[in-house]
């Protein structure tokens, strides 16, 4: 929990100067940019939603999981399956089903999701910039199903590796709309992706916060592919003494290299 705060606190800093200032970046710094900013929205998120499901627990109350790795989603709409879980709950039950759901005509299905997700977007702000992002997961959602792409349960790793950046990336660019405060700002930010060179200036970060942010993306893989795939097979984080020595490593890290007295969290606005 406290590990994907300190993320998404150094993972900001980044984004955050390079956002602020894109017209004087290389498109590939911009592109490092909008991954670490896909990366910060959801260790901020999941993190204070887990505070959030801790909290409740020890009032006796038992939450929902809010996220369930989403980014390593095979599809955009398995990706909404495992991103803001309460969210989509009450999209599907309050505005998807009650406009007919998928029992319906294909048409009428499609226009379902596409109100869906323009409602979600609407939800999140009054900006054009948001409502662009709920539109282009509908038509993304759209498309997959009329193609038959939204699900997948074929046992090739490679395929579904492919599948699983593919939708990283286009969830990824999405995102770059939700960030901006203008259309034509997430639009500069995306052209000067495809059209500028140049390498990334990774030197916006200092070297500690460089340390701590490989080490805590690298245990964050870690777990989340764990979790994903390998579960049964990788028990070492269930032994007491790896359990505790992990928690005072990561004590340690935070305490040192923690970005202290950071903004506020992301989705305080919403």
């Amino acid at each position: 929990m406290f590990i994907k705060l300190v993320i998404a606190d150094c993972l900001g800093l980044f984004v955050d100067t390079v956002y602020a200032n894109y017209i004087h970046y290389s498109g590939a710094t911009c592109f490092v940019a909008s991954v670490f900013y896909s990366l910060q929205i959801y260790c901020d998120f999941a993190g204070y939603s887990l505070m959030a499901i801790g909290i409740a627990r020890t009032l006796g109350f038992k939450l929902i999981d809010n996220f369930r790795r989403p980014y390593l989603a095979t599809s955009i709409t398995d990706f909404w399956k495992r991103w803001h879980i309460s969210l989509t709950r009450w999209l599907t039950r309050q505005v998807y089903i009650p406009l007919g759901g998928s029992r319906c005509s294909k048409p009428r299905t499609y226009w379902n999701i596409f109100v869906t997700f323009l409602v979600s977007g609407i939800w999140h702000g009054a900006n054009w910039t948001f409502i662009v992002w709920g539109i282009m997961h509908g038509v993304l959602q759209i498309i997959e199903k009329a193609l038959g792409w939204q699900k997948y349960e074929g046992k090739s790793w490679a395929v579904k590796a492919v599948r699983i950046c593919v939708t990283f990336l286009l969830v990824n660019f999405a995102w770059v709309f939700f960030r901006m405060p203008s259309i034509e700002g997430a639009f500069d930010v995306i052209g000067k992706m495809f059209t500028e060179t140049g390498t990334p200036k990774l030197s916006l970060l200092q070297g500690s916060e460089w340390f701590m942010l490989m080490a805590g993306l690298l245990l964050l893989v870690f777990k989340d592919l764990r979790d994903e795939w390998f579960c049964n097979r990788i028990k070492v984080l269930e032994q007491p003494v790896v359990r505790w020595a992990v928690y005072v490593f990561l004590f340690c890290m935070i305490l040192n290299f923690g970005v202290f007295g950071g903004g506020s969290f992301i989705y305080v606005s919403f």
